[in-house]
């Protein structure tokens, strides 16, 4: 019986995430101080997601790299070398240079977390995970008797949480609390407004990602925030990123800029204004 909070993890690395790539373009579009500015915030990303040991944050950030290697554009996949250059650098300084305490407390924990990433079999040994597949196939099980209207938000489905009864410091039992949040987030949305519910959430991130994607002219800086919009549906598959705060002002965020370019800046042909006077654009053809 496994004693776990009710509540969901804090998501605050992952929305910063989600503008990982356009604080990236920031960056190489820039100069002097404001390069400087963008770089300190965006190595303060690095950072954070390195020593979250969120591996979902790491699988976004590689599948971003790699969206952002074909969708970028030259002046971005250049950019994108020279920094893939200095990270491997960086990380050679700090082998080279860094303390047994470096080495216990920051990089062997990080090692041994993404070797878990290349071994999927002690990976699905984990409790964490175990609990996710028990509630993913107890929610299955009361959606598909609710496809049409689902069940509505805040109704138990089958899963309890365990959590002690303390009194003055000492746990006199245990009690069982409904779980009422779900990780796996396209099926929570079928358990909580049914088919319909999905489809119509699809669409509404759909097709801003649809407008990023495939924007002409192409503009790195909208391009980078369809990426991070990609990158939180791919995420929702495991991580709680449509119903909590943070990621659904994010959610917002990144939608009602692209939908704003969309409908303004797009559609007569010019940049998105993102990157501000210096614009990051293709080189001409000779």
């Amino acid at each position: 019986m496994a004693i776990r909070s009710t509540k969901a993890k804090p998501r605050g690395r992952g929305s910063a995430s989600a503008l990982f790539w356009f604080t990236f373009v920031q960056v190489a579009s820039k100069v002097g101080r404001r390069r400087l500015f963008w770089g300190l915030g965006l190595a303060g990303m690095i950072l954070g997601i390195a020593v979250s040991l969120n591996r979902n944050m790491w699988i976004g950030i590689i599948l971003g790299l790699a969206l952002m290697a074909v969708l970028g554009g030259n002046l971005v996949r250049n950019r994108l070398a020279i920094g893939i250059v200095l990270a491997i650098g960086g990380i050679a300084l700090l082998l080279a240079v860094g303390g047994s305490d470096t080495q216990s407390h920051v990089i062997q924990p990080i090692v041994k977390r993404g070797e878990t990433l290349l071994s999927p079999s002690k990976t699905s040994q984990e409790n964490s995970l175990q609990s996710r597949d028990l509630e993913t196939s107890k929610a299955w099980g009361v959606a598909q008797d609710n496809l049409l209207t689902g069940v509505g938000a805040g109704v138990p489905f089958g899963v309890f949480i365990y959590e002690p009864v303390m009194v003055s410091g000492i746990t006199i039992g245990i009690q069982a609390i409904p779980q009422l949040f779900l990780h796996n987030q396209y099926l929570y949305l079928i358990l909580i407004s049914g088919l319909p519910g999905l489809i119509a959430f699809l669409v509404f991130l759909g097709v801003p990602l649809y407008k990023a994607l495939t924007r002409r002219p192409r503009d790195p800086f909208i391009t980078s925030l369809g990426v991070g919009l990609a990158l939180i549906m791919i995420s929702a598959v495991v991580a709680i990123y449509f119903t909590s705060v943070d990621m659904t002002a994010m959610l917002g965020l990144l939608t009602g800029v692209i939908m704003a370019d969309v409908n303004g800046r797009a559609k007569e042909g010019r940049d998105s204004g993102l990157g501000g006077r210096r614009k990051l654009e293709e080189p001409s053809p000779v």
